[in-house]
């Protein structure tokens, strides 16, 4: 075989595609496995670098040129300047796939393993690099020795990037074939080579197997040790291992029969080794062989004193064998080690439990559900052991003679029952001794907290007024009933009764925070909100801890209006407890009422956060109004309407919003549709006019005419509202229902207030009904007032009818001169002035006057439209 065939190349001169070739063929023929194959590669190796360095024959060089394939690849030049980019790029077109990755990969600049083998020294390296990892690998002791391969990971062969590659991939093609190593030993490999960042990239030059396998060893849950081996004895140890590893895997798979096999087989090869022990001993228990199980465990307690599973292994079949003192003294050998070991807590209180001491094993329950407050099972395990206590102190005061032991002992029952939340049970016991015997007042304070759970408690107050007797007869504090009988009146709404009670426990014990803080909630209730606060700082003072206390005094203030006051303390309570929805909601108003608007946004959308109150959203929409940010606002506002569509409120404020953003046609669409909801809500029918007279929508008189007729069957209307309608009612000459309006406006005002235009809408009134002396008062009144143009129109019309002609003249010629294009003004004027012209014709007067004036010369324009002078733009005070 030539030196091109065994280097699997044509005759080339390109020394990278020779050393390509090289280290292609150097990955099946190891030096360790194939030493003559190996000598031959190297020296078909070196003879192809020696000729490719020699001139080209000149049929060679013809070929060359004939062929630009090959050319490119005699071409040393040009096949560098082809080798610049990745060179997975150059490869990939071979059947092979390419030989190494690109050093991309690896961080580095762009170069291949292939191409910075330049010469024999590096192969050299590599060879010996190979030389110790399979020195290494093929020592058990040394293999799982973490120093051993830190050393040979200082290599200085390795800080070559091509080396190092390809001494991974390498490496990893044996450890495949021998894995048995610690995990921690694969990951410190894993970190350097990163075989399963680059599994991908493996896969292209590795088995898939082999790629994949770092990944598989490094995510077991499980790990065998390497480090109980004694290298003093004559052992197989690579068998040995490849025996406990695959009886492991069976177990794992359930496949019993051949894991005993395995098992058996190891322990025949070395008996010692605490993992093989350990499967040994569960497989005998799998087996129902517990005495063969128990032998084992022992043995590994001997091997390992201080192995935990051993122990609790061995102290499980000693109990259920009946040796339970062994058992006991095992299981807190192991606590002495891991205090709140699970297993090793569950046996001692099945321990004490069946020895019946009940209240040592109820500790050790408490214990486990302390550690483990999910385990349901401990759950009701202590549930079961603290109603078996009761019932054990049940029996015992029964048989007691001693009055004050058998006192304690119903005491104790009494509180295992309260303990256990069976209220019904204790209700019915502390009940039942009732009957023959008086209890005292701890008794009878129990008996009333449970009557108070179960609902009863108007009964619960009788027996706290039992209590307090007998704390009386025993010369005993009545503190603590009273404070339970001052919460029960809180609970029950009784505040005065609550009050007296908390008064009299804050009396006897003036140190009690948690009293006086019940006494302020009792007098805030009340709405004596001066004396809350006070109590509530003096809570504050003797404990400082509780944000409750806080909290109290924060709403008294809120609810007083002392906003900032109130901040102060809700400042505290947020800190303390910050998943308090209320207070962030309170926080979150009292900023808003401060003109504090993005502190408010804050506070209301942590509060939205913790608990979903529809009403939250209204706020946050005036807040972001304030600031602004009308499209967020718009959506608070909607989502607050479509949560509490009952709310009168959300239309006016959506409408509001609408307005301040110059939408005016759709902010009055809003307040209408609001009112066709709340039809008694004023407010949303005066905006709704106020958008009309703002806006230059056409045939305004048609939708205030509207407006004024919803607003007339409203049940309230405030005085704007009333000169509105009046001044509606005139123009739909409605004479006979102006004069209520009116009146309604008058006793409503503020005889300084009135507007003067009542006074014409009076007077046109009075004069369409024919009350000439009603209407010159009426209008007179707004002439006084200073009002022109329609009054004096009107007071034209007056006087024609009365004939007194010059009045009416002089009033028509006013009126014109207020406005001259008035086109109802030009008309009277003239008229008038016609017909004063004709005073010496009687009769055609009489012709003429067949019928008043406000039928000869009719209004055709509407009458002033009179915007309120309280108008808000967003109604939120």
């Amino acid at each position: 075989m030539d030196i091109w065939t065994r280097l699997g190349l044509e005759p080339t001169q390109d020394t990278g595609a020779i050393r390509r070739a090289y280290a292609k063929q150097l990955r099946s023929t190891h030096p360790e496995d194939d030493p003559e194959g190996f000598q031959q590669l190297r020296s078909a190796y070196e003879q192809a670098l020696k000729a490719a360095k020699e001139p080209l024959r000149d049929q060679e060089l013809l070929a060359a040129q004939e062929d630009p394939h090959a050319q490119r690849r005699l071409d040393p030049e040009t096949s560098s300047v082809q080798m610049e980019g990745p060179l997975q790029e150059s490869a990939s077109g071979s059947e092979d796939g390419p030989v190494y990755f690109t050093v991309d990969h690896w961080d580095a600049p762009v170069e291949t393993a292939a191409t910075s083998l330049q010469d024999t020294e590096a192969v050299d390296d590599t060879v010996r690099l190979f030389e110790r990892a399979s020195y290494i690998v093929e020592d058990v002791f040394k293999r799982s020795d973490s120093a051993v391969w830190e050393d040979w990971l200082q290599s200085e062969e390795l800080w070559q990037l091509d080396v190092k590659f390809y001494a991974g991939t390498e490496l990893l093609r044996m450890l495949f074939e021998r894995p048995f190593l610690p995990k921690t030993i694969w990951g410190r490999l894993d970190d350097f080579f990163g075989w399963t960042e680059q599994r991908e990239e493996l896969k292209e030059v590795l088995p898939e197997e082999i790629a994949e396998y770092p990944g598989l060893e490094l995510g077991r849950p499980w790990e065998l040790r390497y480090d109980t081996f004694d290298p003093g004895r004559d052992v197989d140890y690579e068998t040995f291992i490849r025996l406990r590893d695959t009886a492991f895997q069976l177990m794992l798979q359930g496949d019993v029969a051949d894991a005993g096999v395995h098992i058996d087989a190891g322990m025949a090869l070395y008996p010692d080794d605490p993992d093989l022990i350990r499967l040994a001993a569960k497989f005998r228990l799998w087996n129902k062989e517990e005495d063969a199980a128990l032998l084992l465990f022992e043995r590994l307690a001997a091997l390992e004193p201080d192995a935990v599973d051993g122990l609790l292994h061995s102290a499980r079949l000693l109990h259920a064998a009946g040796q339970k003192e062994q058992a006991e003294q095992l299981y807190r050998k192991v606590l002495e080690q891991e205090p709140h070991q699970l297993d090793a807590l569950n046996g001692l209180a099945l321990f004490y439990q069946e020895q019946g001491e009940l209240d040592t094993a109820l500790t050790m329950v408490e214990q486990i559900v302390a550690l483990h407050p999910h385990d349901v099972e401990m759950q009701i395990t202590l549930l079961e052991l603290k109603r078996k206590r009761v019932e054990q102190k049940i029996r015992a005061a029964e048989q007691e003679a001693d009055a004050v032991v058998r006192r304690r002992m119903q005491r104790e029952a009494a509180e295992g029952y309260a303990e256990l939340w069976n209220d019904e049970q204790l209700v019915q016991y502390l009940g039942e001794i009732n009957v023959n015997e008086e209890l005292d007042a701890a008794l009878y304070l129990l008996w009333a907290q449970g009557l108070v759970r179960i609902g009863k408690g108007e009964e619960g107050i009788e027996a706290l007024q039992y209590a307090e007797a007998a704390a009386s007869r025993e010369g005993t504090s009545s503190f603590s009933i009273l404070l339970e009988r001052g919460q029960l009146h809180l609970r029950l709404d009784n505040n005065t009764a609550a009050i007296q009670d908390l008064g009299r426990a804050v009396e006897l014990e003036p140190s009690h925070a948690e009293a006086r803080h019940l006494l302020a909630s009792a007098y805030q209730r009340e709405d004596q909100l001066e004396p809350a606060i006070e109590l509530s700082g003096q809570a504050i003072e003797l404990n400082s801890e509780p944000y409750e206390y806080y909290s109290l005094r924060a709403l008294c203030y809120f609810r007083m209006g002392r906003y900032e006051e109130a901040l102060t303390d809700y400042e505290i309570v947020v800190v303390k407890e910050p998943d308090f929805a209320n207070a962030w909601y309170r926080k979150g108003f009292a900023h808003l009422k401060l003109g504090q608007y993005t502190e408010a946004v804050h506070s209301l959308e942590t509060s939205v956060a913790y608990e979903h109150e529809s009403v939250i959203y209204y706020y946050l929409a005036i807040a972001r109004a304030r600031l602004g940010e009308m499209e967020q606002a718009l959506e608070d506002i909607r989502q607050f309407r479509s949560e509490d569509p009952e709310d009168q409120d959300g239309p006016l404020i959506e409408g509001d919003i609408l307005r301040l953003q110059g939408q005016m046609f759709q902010a009055h669409n809003t307040y209408v549709n609001g009112l066709h909801e709340h039809p008694n809500v004023y407010e949303l029918a005066k905006m709704a006019v106020v958008c009309i007279m703002e806006s230059d929508i056409q045939e305004k008189d048609t939708h205030l005419n509207k407006l004024a007729e919803m607003m007339s069957n409203m049940e309230s209307v405030e005085t704007w509202g009333l000169l509105f309608i009046a001044r509606y009612l005139v123009e739909i000459k409605d004479w006979g229902s102006v004069r209520a309006y009116v009146e309604a406006y008058v006793d409503g005002e503020e005889p300084g207030d009135i507007d003067p235009h009542i006074w014409l809408y009076s007077g046109i009134a009075a004069y369409h009904a024919g009350d000439m002396d009603m209407a010159v008062l009426e209008l007179g009144k707004a002439y006084g007032a200073g009002l022109r143009g329609d009054v004096c129109s009107v007071l034209s019309m007056v006087y024609y009818d009365k004939n007194e002609w010059d009045q009416a003249l002089a009033y028509a010629e006013e009126a014109l001169h207020s406005q001259s294009n008035h086109p109802d003004y030009v008309v009277r004027r003239h008229a008038i002035a016609a017909r004063a012209a004709e005073r010496g014709f009687s009769f055609l007067k009489k012709l003429r006057k067949s019928k008043p004036a406000h039928e000869l010369w009719p209004s055709t324009v509407p009458l002033q439209y009179l915007m309120p002078d309280d108008v808000i733009d967003l109604h939120f005070i």
